[in-house]
C-alpha cells in the first residue's frame, strides 16, 4: 500500500547505516513503475565512481558486477519496485554470489518480494488510531490544552487521513 512510510523508513535506514560505517557505500535509486535498467545502473555506478557511458549493456552489467563484488560492503536500496527485477541484467550479485553486497527492495506489492525470494520481508501496516492521532497532533501543533472544538475537528481530519503517515504529514 502506498503512503505507509516505506520510502521514508528506507531513507532513514540508509542514513543511519552510512553514519554507522557498517557499509562502505549506501546507494539508493528509484526503480519506478517502468524500470530503466541503464538508469538504475548509472545511479549505482555514479555513487561508486564508475563511468558506464558508451559501454555495451553486457559490459555495463559485468563492470558493475565486478565493482559490487570487490570485497567492499555495499547496501543497495532499490525503491518503488513494481515488478520482479532480474539482478543479473543490472549487474547486481545475488547474495549467494557475494555476501558484501546487500539489497533492500522497497515495494508496495508483497508478490514482488516473494518473486524476488526476499530473505527478510517486513510489511508496514497502517498506523494504529492512537498513533495516527498523535502524529496528526504533532504535525498540526495541537496539544491536549488546545480548544475542544479544534481537537474535535482535528480528530475528524485525522480519521479522513485513513491512518496513512503520508496523508497526516501533509496536514501542516
Amino acid at each position: 500500500m502506498g503512503g505507509t512510510g516505506k520510502t521514508t523508513l528506507a531513507k532513514e535506514v540508509g542514513k543511519q547505516l552510512k553514519t554507522s560505517e557498517q557499509f562502505n557505500h549506501v546507494i539508493k535509486t528509484t526503480v519506478s513503475f517502468t524500470p530503466n535498467i541503464e538508469k538504475i545502473q548509472d545511479d549505482i555506478a555514479g555513487s561508486l565512481g564508475l563511468e558506464l557511458e558508451g559501454i555495451s549493456s553486457s559490459n555495463r552489467q559485468n563492470k558493475l558486477w565486478s565493482r559490487l563484488t570487490n570485497g567492499e560492503k555495499i547496501l543497495l536500496i532499490l525503491d518503488d519496485v513494481w515488478e520482479n527485477l532480474n539482478f543479473e541484467d543490472i549487474g547486481i550479485p545475488k547474495s549467494d554470489n557475494h555476501e558484501g553486497c546487500k539489497v533492500l527492495v522497497i515495494t508496495r506489492i508483497l508478490k514482488v518480494c516473494n518473486q524476488m525470494a526476499g530473505e527478510n520481508i517486513i510489511q508496514l501496516d497502517l498506523l494504529k488510531e492512537e498513533e495516527a492521532w498523535s502524529m496528526f497532533k504533532l504535525h498540526a501543533n495541537l496539544t491536549d490544552n488546545s480548544s475542544q472544538s479544534i481537537l474535535e475537528k482535528g480528530s475528524k481530519i485525522a480519521i479522513e487521513c485513513k491512518r496513512l503517515p503520508i496523508a497526516i504529514g501533509y496536514c501542516r
